[in-house]
């Protein structure tokens, strides 16, 4: 599928770039890319909200669960993780299988497992 942009006018966010995909049907398919980032967001928002409270809502070290921004998957082995799944659109299936080689860690416990103790 390409993709080329043009200059529209989107009702939420005025003068704005558009992504124009061709589809596999011959039909283009055009949005803006403000609007469709602001929902890939969204999306990945709720994958993560799922994948926490699924593997247990809570640091694994010390219990933290205020802010979930601040929960991270930490790879038990570094060498099994797929390289750039955060970055990308992927399903939720997908997240989940990645999520299974890791353990749930609030980032003060991340920091200190990845770096260690520096002092």
């Amino acid at each position: 599928m390409s993709e080329i942009t043009e200059l529209r006018i989107c009702p939420k966010h005025g003068k704005t770039e558009y992504a124009v995909s061709l589809l596999k049907n011959g039909w283009h398919k055009k949005r803006c890319k403000l609007c469709r980032n602001e929902g890939i967001k969204k999306l990945r928002h709720k994958y993560k909200s799922k994948l926490v409270k699924e593997f247990g809502g809570s640091c694994q070290r010390c219990g933290y669960n205020k802010c979930l921004a601040a929960l991270h998957f930490h790879h038990l082995n570094p060498d099994t993780k797929t390289k750039g799944i955060t970055r990308i659109a992927v399903g939720l299936k997908r997240l989940k299988s990645e999520a299974e080689k890791c353990i749930l860690l609030c980032a003060n416990c991340h920091y200190e497992e990845e770096y260690g103790s520096i002092i």
